[in-house]
């Protein structure tokens, strides 16, 4: 408790609001005006301003001329564009993500573990005119996606227990698991299988499959996956795409030195 607010003492408030204004573009909403960032942010509407006009000064927001509103401006497509320069599993992910599309002829994401959640940090799409929609960056639900369940099964059971503890089970859809019991047995089940599978658990019409990937010491912060579309792929395709998913996790895996 003490580090805690020594941390919260160390940090700037304005760094921090300003940041708190940034993430509310993570929602889905590619434009936002100040009214609705003060709501989402729960900050005065002067404070919000004055945020947003530094920020688009700076170029991590740009003013929608015809609205009035914000979107997210190219210096912060910069600083993001950072953290994926050089990072080594983005680079040996993508060569295999694309043999997995020209094998399956579907989209492949990966996702790696960021606190409590998934984020979507490398995609490879595919040439069939269904699309299963997900962006660079989505933030994915542990408990109710392929990738997430992936990473989740296997992490130490401790660990696993401890994430189960702080995140709660949201009912996206009818066929969410939102029982922490059963979603341990799934988990289980995971691990058996050595892949996940999301069976319209976060958006209706869609499912998935995928499979973790191995860091050189054993531990498990990606997943590589495959959504689909449930009216373009049988079940009897599923067993397929599984084993594929799971080879192309494999030689990541292998790549980083894992697996």
């Amino acid at each position: 408790m003490a580090a805690e607010a020594s941390e919260k003492k160390t940090r700037s408030q304005s760094v921090q609001r300003g940041l708190d204004v940034l993430t509310c573009f993570l929602q889905g909403d590619p434009v936002l005006g100040v009214t609705e960032l003060a709501m989402r942010t729960r900050l005065p509407k002067t404070i919000v301003h004055r945020l947003v006009t530094t920020l688009a000064v700076n170029g991590f927001l740009e003013r929608d001329t015809s609205s009035a509103k914000y979107r997210v401006g190219p210096m912060a497509f910069r600083v993001g564009a950072c953290f994926l320069r050089g990072r080594r599993l983005e680079t040996e992910a993508l060569l295999i993500m694309r043999k997995v599309v020209e094998k399956c002829g579907l989209p492949s994401h990966l996702a790696i573990l960021h606190g409590d959640e998934g984020i979507i940090v490398a995609m490879v799409d595919n040439p069939l005119p269904v699309k299963v929609t997900v962006h660079l960056g989505a933030r994915r639900d542990l408990h109710a996606t392929a990738i997430g369940k992936a990473m989740l099964a296997f992490q130490p059971p401790e660990e696993t227990r401890a994430i189960l503890r702080r995140i709660t089970l949201v009912r996206r859809t009818s066929h969410t698991i939102t029982s922490r019991r059963a979603l341990l047995e799934e988990l289980e089940q995971v691990r058996r299988q050595g892949y996940a599978f999301n069976n319209q658990e976060a958006n209706l019409g869609v499912q998935a499959i995928a499979a973790p990937i191995f860091a050189a010491d054993g531990s498990v912060r990606a997943a590589l996956g495959i959504p689909f579309p449930v009216a373009i792929v049988p079940p009897a395709e599923i067993k397929r795409l599984a084993d594929l998913a799971m080879e192309g996790a494999k030689e990541v895996s292998a790549r980083l030195g894992g697996g």
